[in-house]
Parts: structure tokens; C-alpha cells; sequence
């Protein structure tokens, strides 16, 4: 018996301590032990509450307010909100392609190319499609980590149209949408505190906020609006030797202007 007391003191003992080692996560009560949330803001990193990302923000956040509102038929100073934050066609009415759609679904039911009443160019790049990406199993799943090759080809030979400059299919990697290659881009050149990147006035959100999740520094290079949004190279210069007199080392630029 005494052993026995013994050791159920010591296994109490040894359960009692991370309690004892985390007091923040738990409460004693009368009714034995209960939880206390831990994932609060003052858990997260600071470079997470430092981060905006205006189009996801507080105007964002009110007018979804106002449409819910409106949707309850709760009478407002205005019958529909246009939701420009983010740019979407769709949520300002503009109709999809739907060349794109109809092809899409051609190869996701590849059985119904011979009979649906699609025109026949939309059968001949469904069948182009398909051949190149193998079989129905492999539609929609994971590809190469670059992509699908021959889209790849397709963008290589665009860019050497467009720009009269050879380009290398090794060289694209297609992404989810442009905010993920942004992203890889920015973690990939940013080391660290005294790494700056350059980025122009105005600008979308999401590359300051990028840059301040790798506690970066944001460089700034203001557009001329005068000028079609054009970039001044004296400016740029400026805004690059500002920050490099402040110890700053800038890494990248970002070149994208409105519109």
C-alpha cells in the first residue's frame, strides 16, 4: 500500500507540471481544470499584426456589413454597393468568357467532345488539351512543379512575339494566381531586417505586406501620374540611394503601374 501511495504521488506530480510550466493556458476551478483560449493576438508575431493587407481591411469588412444589410431589406442611403477593392469583373457585372468555360468543361468530361453541340473549335482545343495532358484520371491533379509543359511552350513562344527576345520554358513557372508568385518571389530574395525591396506609389497591398511578414523594409519609388503612370528614373534613383545611405540593401523592384 505504501508503494503503491507512493507512486500514484509521483505520477501526480509528474502530470502536474506542465501545468505548472504553462499557468497561461489553464484555470483551477472548483470544478477541476478548464481551458483558456491561447491563440490570441498577443500570441501572434509581431510581423503578422504589422502586416496590412488593405483589400481584405476595415472598408472591406463595413460595406460586406452594408450588403448583408441591404440583403435583410434594411433601408440605406443606397440600393447596392460595387465592391472595387479587388479586381474581380464579376462582381461589376462583367459577363466570363465563355470559350474558356465551355472548353474547361469539355476536358473535365472529355466523353461528351463528340457530342456535345459545342462549335467545333472549342471540340478541336478541348482534344488539343486533353492529348497533352494525358488522360481524364490526371485532369485536375497535381502536375509539374513548373506546370504543364506545353503551357509552358505557349507562354514562351507569347513572350518571344510580344517582346522579339528568346525565352526559356525552364525558365516560367505558373503559379496560383499572381498573389502566390509574388509571395515565393519575396521569401525567396529577402534575407532578413536590412534587406529592402523597392515597391511603387500606389501600389496593391499585398507587396508591402509580403515585405513586412519577412521584416523587410519597404523602399518606395513614386509613379508619375502625369505621365500615364510612368516610372521617373531620377526618382528611382533617389529612392534607391535614400535607402542605401540608411543601411538598407535593396534586393528586387517591383515594376507594375494602374491599369
Amino acid at each position: 500500500k505504501t508503494k503503491g501511495k507512493r507512486k500514484h504521488s509521483q505520477e501526480s506530480k509528474m502530470f502536474s507540471k506542465p501545468v505548472k510550466r504553462l499557468p497561461s493556458l489553464w484555470k483551477y476551478g472548483r470544478a477541476g481544470f478548464a481551458y483558456k483560449p491561447l491563440l490570441t493576438m498577443d500570441y501572434l508575431d509581431q510581423s503578422i499584426l504589422d502586416a496590412q493587407y488593405s483589400v481584405r481591411g476595415e472598408t472591406v469588412i463595413k460595406a460586406l456589413e452594408y450588403a448583408n444589410q441591404l440583403k435583410q431589406g434594411k433601408k440605406l442611403p443606397f440600393d447596392e454597393i460595387a465592391m472595387c477593392s479587388i479586381g474581380n469583373p464579376a462582381a461589376l457585372g462583367f459577363k466570363p468568357l465563355r470559350f474558356n468555360r465551355q472548353v474547361l468543361s469539355l476536358i473535365l468530361d472529355p466523353a461528351s467532345i463528340e457530342t456535345s453541340d459545342f462549335s467545333e473549335d472549342i471540340k478541336d482545343r478541348a482534344r488539343f488539351y486533353y492529348n497533352e495532358i494525358g488522360d481524364e484520371a490526371t485532369v485536375g491533379g497535381y502536375t509539374e512543379t513548373k506546370g504543364y509543359r506545353f503551357v509552358r511552350e505557349s507562354i514562351a513562344r507569347f513572350i518571344e512575339k510580344r517582346d522579339g527576345v528568346p525565352s526559356d520554358i525552364e525558365n516560367i513557372f505558373l503559379c496560383n494566381g499572381a498573389a502566390e508568385g509574388v509571395r515565393n518571389v519575396l521569401h525567396m530574395l529577402l534575407r532578413g531586417p536590412e534587406d529592402g525591396f523597392m515597391t511603387p506609389v500606389p501600389r496593391y497591398p499585398q507587396y508591402t505586406a509580403e515585405i513586412t511578414l519577412r521584416e523587410a523594409q519597404n523602399v518606395e519609388y513614386f509613379l508619375d501620374e502625369d505621365n500615364n503612370w510612368g516610372l521617373d528614373i531620377g526618382h528611382l534613383r533617389e529612392s534607391f540611394d535614400k535607402a542605401v545611405e540608411q543601411g538598407v540593401k535593396p534586393r528586387g523592384i517591383v515594376v507594375i503601374n494602374p491599369g
